[in-house]
């Protein structure tokens, strides 16, 4: 028979948002050994790393993974929502992407080691996005610059996201 794990992502993207969710869903798949997980997700994004590490575990599933953008998925937030397998969205969701940047506290003093050391981790960030865009979408290479470069946020409605390959279908969310 098979079964779906539903759980849902709706909050910023950190450490311990991420970390907590993770330990829920392994705790749950083990406990359900489901055939599907289905995320349903909407954040306006986070930490970088965070993001990533999402992304790597739904990636690492070994069941059906889906991700359902049930409002928005702005800035990393687009990270987690490509490691599902079958991505899809209801037709009011939107996306937003951007370029990452590195925020620092007004007293920090930054010298050019370490202003190189800070641009070399947004460019890498930046670089791990674009390769996730060309690897799980249709975007192409010049695009998914542009979307990685720039400094606001790129609206990208549903049906534009089903166009780009963003998303697999448009679909309501499931009862």
């Amino acid at each position: 028979m098979d079964s779906i794990l539903r759980c849902e992502f709706k909050d910023i993207i950190s450490r311990d948002t991420v970390g907590d969710f993770i330990n829920r869903v392994k705790s749950q798949i083990i406990r359900q050994q489901p055939s599907t997980l289905y995320v349903e997700i909407s954040t306006g994004g986070g930490q970088f790393e965070s993001a990533i590490s999402l992304y790597y575990f739904l990636m690492g599933q070994s069941i059906q993974t889906i991700t359902h953008n049930s409002q928005q998925i702005y800035s990393t937030g687009i990270l987690p929502f490509l490691g599902g397998k079958k991505r899809l969205a209801t037709p009011e969701a939107d996306f937003g992407i951007h370029s990452i940047y590195y925020l620092t506290s007004q007293e920090e003093r930054l010298d050019q080691l370490l202003l190189e050391h800070r641009l070399n981790g947004v460019k890498e960030c930046n670089r791990r996005v674009l390769d996730c865009l060309i690897k799980h979408t249709d975007i192409s290479l010049t695009e998914a610059q542009e979307f990685t470069t720039a400094q606001n946020i790129v609206p990208i409605s549903a049906k534009q996201a089903l166009y780009r390959g963003i998303i697999h279908e448009i679909k309501e969310l499931e009862a």
